[in-house]
C-alpha cells in the first residue's frame, strides 16, 4: 500500500499544523486546500468553520461556498447546506449538479 491513513496522532498534528497556518492564508485557492485537508483527516466541523469563514472572507469564491455545502450535504444536515448551495447556484446557475444538490437538501430539509 503507498499511502495509509495517519494515526490519530498524526491527525492531531495534522490538523494543529491546518488550524495554525490557516490565519495566514490569504488565497482563496490555499484556504480550499486546507479545508480539504480537515476534511480528509476526519476534522469536519473544523473544516466547516473553515470554510465558512474564507467564503467570507472571498466571498466571490465559488469552490468554497461549494465546500461549506457538501460538508453538511454529506454529514446529514441539508437545512445547514442550503443557503451555502442556494449560493452555488447563484454563482453558477448553468450548473446542473448544483440545483440537483439544492433541491435534494430541500426534499430532505421536509
Amino acid at each position: 500500500m503507498l499511502f495509509r491513513s495517519p494515526d490519530a496522532n498524526a491527525q492531531a498534528t495534522i490538523r494543529q499544523a491546518v488550524l495554525d497556518v490557516a490565519p495566514g492564508a490569504q488565497d482563496p485557492y490555499w484556504r480550499a486546500q486546507l479545508v480539504s485537508k480537515l476534511y480528509s483527516i476526519g476534522a469536519v466541523e473544523d473544516g466547516i468553520k473553515l470554510a465558512e469563514e474564507s467564503a467570507r472572507m472571498f466571498p466571490q469564491d465559488l469552490s468554497l461556498w461549494h465546500l461549506v455545502a457538501i460538508a453538511y450535504e454529506q454529514t446529514g444536515r441539508a437545512r445547514q447546506a442550503i443557503p451555502w448551495r442556494e449560493a452555488t447556484v447563484r454563482m453558477d446557475p448553468l450548473n446542473t449538479d448544483f440545483k440537483k444538490s439544492l433541491a435534494q437538501d430541500k426534499v430532505a430539509k421536509a
